[in-house]
């Protein structure tokens, strides 16, 4: 690690302290450690909602927005996973950005919805960045609707917004041939009905969804009979 390295980790929440370290050597902004960790990549991770310092080292080094660690997660991935505002996304967030996979398949948009759903505005910028992303897939097969189905309590604003952008994603299966519903908690079922129905009413889903979930709301009537 440089000493800019661990400046972004510690103190990357002051651009001040960027800054003067970064001029006293211009190319530190591009230095990499052992594990391919850009100073840029430090900042995103444990300041994310630092704007001022991400806007600085992208300014400094315009093309690593999209650079990868050794590990495949761009500054957008870690971002999205471990915190961040929608303002300061904005800075990161290309179109190209919102479509860059981590190995796992895993979008900014799909690390938002599995962390992040309860979050309306930060899964909206997400989707603006490049609405294409709410039809993508992980490796697994989930959508950024079944991830967000997973969360406790689901956001109905999200999965609205998922759903006006992917109306098809619904029935959509996953490798485990489930339906984004179907990862919605048993307590939830009530109130996830009525969202996917509300779709349906608007003419924007297909009428299957209303069969997978009367089937899987009935296996889950037999399970809680079976294990009372």
């Amino acid at each position: 690690r440089t000493p800019l390295h661990v400046m972004a980790r510690f103190h990357g929440y002051s651009e001040k302290a960027l800054r003067a370290l970064a001029w006293q050597r211009r190319d530190s902004v591009t230095d990499r450690t052992r594990d391919g960790w850009l100073p840029l990549h430090y900042v995103a991770r444990y300041h994310g909602g630092c704007t001022g310092s991400l806007s600085f080292l992208l300014s400094m080094a315009p093309g690593t927005h999209s650079a990868v660690t050794g590990a495949g997660w761009a500054a957008a991935h870690h971002m999205c996973r471990y915190g961040t505002t929608p303002e300061a996304l904005a800075t990161i967030l290309t179109p190209q950005a919102a479509m860059q996979p981590t190995p796992s398949g895993y979008l900014p948009l799909h690390l938002v919805c599995r962390y992040r759903g309860g979050d309306v505005a930060l899964l909206t910028r997400t989707l603006e960045a490049n609405p294409m992303a709410a039809g993508e897939g992980t490796q697994e097969g989930a959508l950024p609707l079944h991830l967000l189905c997973k969360q406790f309590p689901a956001s109905s604003a999200g999965i609205r917004a998922l759903l006006s952008l992917h109306p098809s994603g619904a029935v959509a299966l996953d490798k485990l041939g489930l339906i984004p519903l179907q990862h919605v908690g048993v307590g939830q079922m009530e109130w996830g009905t009525k969202v996917l129905l509300e779709g349906v009413w608007h003419g924007r889903l297909d009428m299957r969804c209303i069969v997978h979930n009367t089937q899987h709301t009935t296996q889950n009537a037999q399970y809680t009979t079976h294990n009372v």
